[in-house]
């Protein structure tokens, strides 16, 4: 799943549900991930709203530091999740913490294994193959699990501006633009829009815009 921003508040709750269902109902073990200055409270506030929607099991783990994701309680606690929320406060914190990190590899593994990912506004970017940066208007290497492909946030806000500078770097890429408190869910190709908004995905730079309830093709 992966959530345009405004995570964790109203509006948000058919998406968590339905991540929340995905990972296995409500006693599925949830671990809310978040770097940066608002790492601590973010994820705070991840596991206090998933306990409100009936989880028994929500748990924040803030990433605090850059050797945060290889500290051994935490890959250890991945390895078990059934849901992983990457929040975050800043998408370069967050990027630089995970990247290379025994902490990544013990998320792709439980993924792989079959957990639920989810990922909101900063913890969306830092998943595809290209992660745009709009502190420093440089595009790099994201944590590639999406490849081909650059998520844009708050698309019905400052995201929108992105989209010129990475279409002219990048203009075949696969560009996900998420409206704010506008979330997607869905397994390989087939997802759907949550939310009371749009996204736009551009392919090979032409635009198809879907909106909340509807099912969409990732890749046409």
């Amino acid at each position: 799943m992966l959530n345009g921003g405004g995570e964790f508040q109203k509006g948000q709750e058919q998406a968590d549900l339905f991540a929340l269902q995905q990972a296995g109902g409500k006693e599925a073990k949830i671990l809310i991930l978040a770097d940066g200055e608002g790492g601590i409270p973010a994820a705070g506030r991840g596991a206090n709203w998933f306990r409100s929607l009936g989880a028994t099991n929500a748990q924040a783990l803030p990433l605090v530091a850059l050797t945060g994701a290889d500290q051994p309680q935490l890959i250890e606690k991945l390895a078990g999740a059934n849901l992983i929320y990457l929040a975050g406060d800043n998408p370069a914190a967050l990027l630089e913490t995970l990247q290379g990190s025994p902490g990544w590899e013990a998320i792709r593994q439980a993924f792989a294994g079959g957990a639920t990912l989810a990922g909101a506004n900063a913890g969306a970017m830092v998943l595809m193959e290209h992660f745009y940066d709009p502190a420093t208007n440089a595009i790099r290497p994201g944590l590639g699990l999406f490849q081909n492909t650059i998520f844009v946030p708050q698309f019905n806000g400052p995201g929108r501006k992105w989209i010129a500078q990475v279409q002219k770097a990048y203009p075949r890429v696969l560009l996900i633009g998420v409206d704010e408190r506008v979330a997607i869910g869905g397994r390989g190709n087939d997802w759907q829009v949550f939310g009371r908004g749009w996204i736009t995905l551009y392919r090979q730079g032409k635009p198809y815009k879907y909106q909340g309830g509807q099912p969409f093709k990732m890749l046409s």
